[in-house]
């Protein structure tokens, strides 16, 4: 499985699990309770958690991931990633 494929599998099993379905509103609860700092954006140490939650990687691997997924999504660069950035790349897969 393609790492972007498996990310996005695994955060709609997530949201399943936690919320019953995998729809708009619960994905944008999730990353609401996600934001520990409410800044309406996820960091990286909230994005790890996220991916700890979700079954994605391993203590070793976890840091890789967020490393990649930042370079991937954090659009303006500013080292976290907006609630825009995240729903983009699951409506792209959907």
């Amino acid at each position: 499985m393609a790492p972007e494929t498996e990310l996005i599998t695994k955060v709609r099993q997530l949201l399943v699990k936690k919320h019953g379905n995998d729809s708009v509103a619960s994905l944008k609860k999730s990353f609401h309770a996600y934001d520990r700092n409410q800044t309406g954006r996820l960091e990286a140490d909230e994005l790890h958690e996220v991916l700890a939650d979700a079954g994605i990687g391993n203590k070793l691997t976890r840091g890789m991931w967020v490393k990649g997924i930042m370079a991937r999504l954090d659009s303006d660069r500013d080292d976290a990633i907006s609630w825009d950035d995240f729903s983009g790349l699951l409506d792209e897969a959907a």
